[in-house]
């Protein structure tokens, strides 16, 4: 499902950016909330001042969560999931910060012991450099996936900071996965990091060194203030080169088509052959002014395509689309784990794209 593009935040008041770690979350709420807090309170600090997205139970009247993404400069797409039990006079039973609980001393649920077991895999399509999905493992007592109540974590781990330079510890989350950060719902946007990506992936690089990959050297920076490129003099080939080379960060990126609306790339990790013998590649569009899509207005996406070459069709697996030019800025996700396939017209710009994708080598290299 497409994301909504407002994401509205006060400019005082509580801001989840100010809480860097799951500690820091857990001691603020302990602070700042008891069981005589009431729904309106807690909705004032989650959602009025800290902009998250209220998502009430599908089932439960008296449960509801507040989640909050962050994309930590394209390597890590943090949430934060908190989510309430009230009481039938409105008041606050108990808070919980991905799936844990916070008050009272209460303890974590224990592990599922029986199943039936499924693996789920969340896709997050901003975190191109890093982890671009999260894995868990849950019991589902009635196998029914309308009924989130009963599925409970299995084995599911994540960090424990908000900081793409210090991720923290890898834990092991405990209970509920609708409460947790590897729940299906999505959050209105994916806000930018407020911290300085280009500082950022600098110094990971620095830490790699000559092990660093070929995404990791040469993406481009996510997150930060929204950069909107300005429209090329000319769309001839002289302008649109000229606004490349003026505006556009594309180091390890491939050129692989351009048309008067925009110009495509190939992604610096090239193009994979599948078990299956179609190819994946990813996609980066660069568009030369910003282009409505729905309701969101973009000015750069990525995309993760599944290509078929002999039957002349495409799909895409995951969509991100970004406000400002060079993957900046908030951005907005889709993704899909079966999509349909669509045949492509050979002269048409997806379809010079797909051509260039299916001569490349399938052995990770660029398009060259």
């Amino acid at each position: 499902m497409l994301l909504a593009a407002s994401h509205g935040q006060a400019a005082t008041g509580f801001r989840f950016e100010e809480q860097t770690s799951v500690d820091e979350m857990r001691a603020r709420i302990r602070r700042d909330f008891s069981e005589a807090s009431t729904r309106d309170q807690v909705r004032t600090v989650f959602v009025a001042e800290g902009g998250a997205t209220l998502k009430s139970h599908p089932r439960k009247g008296d449960v509801e969560k507040y989640i909050y993404d962050i994309n930590l400069c394209g390597y890590y797409v943090w949430r934060w999931n908190v989510s309430a039990d009230y009481r039938a006079d409105g008041r606050l039973k108990q808070l919980y910060v991905n799936a844990e609980p916070v008050l009272g001393g209460a303890e974590p649920a224990d592990p599922p012991k029986k199943g039936p077991f499924y693996r789920s895999d969340r896709p997050r399509p901003q975190a191109f450099k890093g982890e671009a999905s999260l894995a868990v493992i849950f019991a589902d007592r009635d196998a029914d996936p309308k009924t989130p109540d009963d599925q409970d974590i299995l084995t599911g781990v994540g960090p424990t900071r908000a900081d793409p330079l210090n991720l923290g510890r890898a834990y092991p989350y405990r209970g509920e996965v609708w409460r947790s950060i590897f729940d299906g719902d999505d959050a209105r946007v994916v806000v930018p990091y407020a911290g300085d990506c280009a500082a950022v992936d600098a110094s990971i690089l620095q830490q790699l060194g000559a092990a660093a990959t070929p995404m990791m050297r040469s993406s481009p920076s996510t997150g930060g203030a929204v950069q909107n490129a300005p429209r090329p003099t000319t769309l001839d080939e002289a302008g649109v080169k000229s606004w490349l080379a003026s505006h556009i960060r594309s180091d390890g990126w491939t050129l692989i088509t351009a048309d008067g609306a925009a110009v495509s790339f190939g992604g610096p990790a090239g193009v994979a052959r599948l078990a299956d013998g179609t190819l994946s590649a990813l996609v980066r569009h660069e568009y030369y002014a910003p282009a409505p899509f729905g309701d969101v207005t973009s000015q750069s996406n990525l995309q993760s395509w599944n290509v078929d070459c002999k039957g002349r069709r495409m799909r895409v697996l995951t969509f991100a689309m970004f406000e400002g030019s060079n993957l900046s800025g908030p951005s907005w996700a889709r993704a899909s784990a079966q999509p349909a396939w669509d045949e492509v017209e050979a002269d048409s710009p997806r379809g010079r794209a797909v051509k260039r994708i299916c001569e490349a080598p399938a052995t990770g290299q660029p398009l060259t």
